[in-house]
């Protein structure tokens, strides 16, 4: 067998096809792609402007007849791709990808579908192209860029005295570094990346996190993508369906139709697997911290401290999730790193864009020390994105931002359209083969219906102890210092279900954003009585409870309110209110003071 790869660059769209065949398709698919062009990009032989023109469009079909099959759906998709978004008699680019995709390629193939859109508007040859040029050589002259994933690459020593990127730990320490760590989940087709400097202890421990991309993520789309991961292709079940991987056939419940369109339904697919957003986030973050340059990871440090759940926020600045026509079987990240550490105003200091299944993930690095906590939320981004999505605006994508800054456990949904030749129907019962049938979630808790939250529920409080612990007196607090603050807020609730009660204990570490000045610790017990204390707690039946959202921001901002009292007298910059966004919000919305 032998491997061809190749890109198809129209006005609109760029869409990579791989196609594994035999000498006498490889034939084909050379005569295919080896037509005379009306012009080349460059002087190489392998890049070259075609016509979607009677002749193209006669051999194409002859081309997915003959070599097109269930097994071996490229030609097929090939011929649709193009059908799709080209005329009859438009101009296309074809570059031979062979040597896979690198950051030169990709600058290539912007230039050419820029061409594209220059012969279209009959404007002068690359005076688009040259429009756009400026603003990536701005990008580039303030950033240093690496693409990873085309070459098998090892990131780190290997050698005993190599450091755990995540728990900083050595041979000596304890760690052992036996396993092959991958920098981004084989389940996601990786096979060429992968870092030396994650010791085994902690490749088990944050395979959880990295499951929130790989699995509750991108679960289905690898399926339906035919993503071969570690054992190939895998089937996965939903809650509402069943993708045979080994049959090409997806199996449905009758939950998922959207829309009946005749030969084809859209559908909508619901997962089974558990993730959340923000541990999504840390996935991503966590493929940067296993490939950089070692000698930049003294900037990481809070960052790591994060992904490892021992730095706590609860406001991000949002991934921008763009929809690609091409399948990404290798994942191909772009990092880029701030030249200068100083320059703020240039933008984040470590950026990245992550091509895996069909989706471009762009998304900031969080907590880095050198940019002084101006990089942690929305707002404070915004004014970088059009600057950080420069490579990838001439695609015409479509694209989203997805706010990541939840805790919260859900599952991922997919909506596509799908030939019925392809879908069977599931029976009432569920089943629908010996070995296959519809599953369910992974677990569930019951829903529970609460009333609408009224503090006037709370008949007493009381602050039993508040605490003051390890305050530093050599920090100078100013309003700098302040604007840098970082926080980890721990609470726990204790019930008394005999007398209505409820007892609170909640405790704040204050550092700076890197967590190289250490401000206080501090701590405060409560007990409120309820007047009926079903109305806020409900026993489930896994043995777990559930807790009214509302309750737990009021009595937390109450806890706060009374901190607030102690600290400010020794701290007057300090305001525990603005620590946790969400409370701040909230006890405006209970009417509560300060």
């Amino acid at each position: 067998m032998r491997p061809i790869s190749f890109l198809i660059i129209t006005v609109s769209r760029v869409r990579h096809f791989h196609f594994c065949c035999t000498i006498e398709q490889a034939q084909d698919v050379l005569t295919l792609i080896g037509r005379k062009p009306i012009e080349w990009f460059d002087n190489t032989l392998h890049r070259k402007m075609l016509v979607y023109d009677d002749a193209f469009i006669n051999e194409l079909e002859d081309f997915a007849t003959r070599h097109g099959s269930p097994d071996n759906p490229m030609p097929f998709n090939l011929m649709r791709f193009m059908k799709n978004y080209l005329k009859e008699g438009e101009p296309f680019y074809m570059f031979r990808m062979d040597n896979g995709l690198n950051f030169l390629t990709q600058i290539d193939i912007t230039h050419a579908a820029l061409q594209l859109q220059e012969k279209k508007a009959n404007k002068e040859k690359d005076s688009i192209w040259n429009e756009y040029k400026d603003a990536i050589e701005t990008l580039l002259k303030d950033y240093e860029l690496s693409v990873l994933g085309s070459d098998n690459i090892n990131i780190g020593k290997e050698t005993d005295d190599r450091v755990c990127r995540f728990c900083g730990k050595t041979k000596a320490g304890g760690a052992t570094f036996k396993k092959v760590a991958h920098a981004i989940s084989e389940a996601l087709g990786n096979k060429t990346l992968k870092c030396t400097e994650e010791c085994d202890q902690c490749n088990a421990r944050l395979a959880d996190v990295e499951d929130n991309l790989s699995v509750g993520y991108l679960g289905i789309r690898r399926s339906i993508l035919g993503i071969k991961g570690k054992g190939g292709v895998k089937s996965v079940g939903g809650q509402n369906f069943v993708l045979d991987a080994k049959k090409h056939q997806m199996i449905l419940s009758e939950k998922t139709l959207i829309e009946d369109l005749g030969k084809q339904l859209k559908i909508k697919l619901e997962g089974r697997e558990l993730f959340t957003m923000q541990g999504l986030y840390k996935a991503l973050v966590k493929v940067v911290i296993d490939l950089v340059d070692g000698e930049l990871l003294r900037h990481f440090r809070n960052t790591i401290q994060w992904i490892n759940d021992k730095l706590v926020a609860e406001e991000f600045p949002p991934i921008r999730q763009y929809y690609s026509e091409s399948i990404y079987a290798q994942p191909i990240i772009e990092i880029y790193i701030r030249k200068s550490i100083d320059d703020i105003e240039k933008g984040p200091y470590c950026f990245a864009n992550l091509f895996v299944c069909d989706l471009i993930l762009q998304f900031v690095v969080p907590f880095v020390d050198v940019d002084k906590g101006m990089m942690k939320s929305a707002d404070m981004v915004a004014p970088y994105w059009d600057k950080m999505a420069v490579l990838l605006s001439m695609y015409n994508m479509q694209s989203e931002f997805i706010d990541c800054s939840s805790n919260e456990e859900r599952t991922a949904w997919v909506e596509l359209v799908y030939d019925k030749s392809d879908i069977k129907q599931a029976d009432s019962s569920g089943k629908v083969s010996d070995n296959l049938k519809m599953l369910p979630p992974k677990w569930t808790v019951d829903n529970v219906e609460f009333p609408k939250f009224d503090p006037a529920i709370i008949l007493s409080k009381e602050m039993h102890t508040i605490e003051l612990m390890d305050v530093n007196d050599k920090v100078e607090v100013d309003e700098a210092w302040a604007h840098d603050t970082s926080n980890n807020i721990r609470s726990s609730f204790i019930l008394d279900e005999e007398h209505n009660k409820v007892f609170i204990e909640l405790s704040i570490e204050i550092c700076n954003t890197d967590n190289t000045e250490h401000l206080l610790s501090c701590c405060v017990r409560a007990e409120f009585k309820i007047k009926d204390l079903g109305v806020v707690f409900a026993n489930e039946n896994n043995g777990q409870f559930s807790i009214l959202k509302d309750f737990v921001i009021y009595t937390t901002v109450l806890a706060l309110i009374e901190l607030n009292r102690v600290i400010q007298p020794k701290f007057p910059i300090i305001n525990l209110l603005k620590l946790d966004a969400e409370n701040l919000c909230s006890h405006y919305r209970f009417g509560l003071k300060e």
